[in-house]
């Protein structure tokens, strides 16, 4: 189960960090002084559509996919944490009922 959430996680990263640097890169290109009409109407609209389909579908994937990673990853361990602190409980528990019933059997 905390395979799936590192999975998770490494798309969810992946993907945020893949769309920001085309946008980085396309931004970049457009800074340069040596691009043709042409080229810089392309490279425009591309940049638009990263941006777009970046804030609309990869972002938001981006942050789902980082958000179940973490709860897949981390919740098996709280679980467990929680499932040892609760059965030290017990035990202590029981062994002080059962020393206390041992104390009033021998008197």
């Amino acid at each position: 189960m905390v395979g799936a959430g590192v999975l998770l996680l490494i798309v969810g990263v992946g993907l945020w960090l893949y769309t920001s640097s085309v946008i980085e890169g396309h931004e970049r290109l457009l800074d340069t002084q040596n691009l043709t009409q042409e080229e810089v109407w392309r490279y425009e609209g591309s940049l638009q559509w990263w941006r777009t389909a970046y804030t609309t579908t990869f972002y938001p994937a981006a942050v789902v996919s980082i958000a179940m990673g973490l709860m897949v990853t981390l919740c098996p361990i709280l679980w467990a944490i929680v499932q040892q602190t609760h059965a030290r409980k017990s035990f202590s528990e029981d062994f002080q009922r059962a020393f206390n019933e041992r104390l009033v059997s021998e008197e």
